[in-house]
């Protein structure tokens, strides 16, 4: 279990080191439990992370960021007005 927490912190940090500068917004599509998206905001983007499953909501809720805004949705019906 603790290689594979190693390895999901290795990913996060490679994911980070991916976007370009001057980009404040991130689209987290299957989002889980928000590992990634809890990163980012951290890091001081603006999150908007998507899953359809029923229970994800529930850690977002747990945890409340105003940097994150998440939506039960898969991506194909998600209806966004950003960009």
């Amino acid at each position: 279990l603790e290689a594979i927490r190693e390895a999901q912190a290795r990913y996060t940090e490679r994911l980070l080191s991916l976007v370009p500068e001057g980009v404040r917004s991130v689209l987290d599509v299957g989002a889980g439990i928000g590992d990634n998206a809890r990163a980012f905001a951290a890091s001081g983007y603006q999150v908007t992370a998507i899953s359809p499953d029923k229970n994800h909501q529930k850690y977002f809720d747990a945890e409340p960021n105003p940097a994150i805004t998440f939506h039960r949705s898969k991506y194909e019906d998600l209806d966004l007005d950003q960009r």
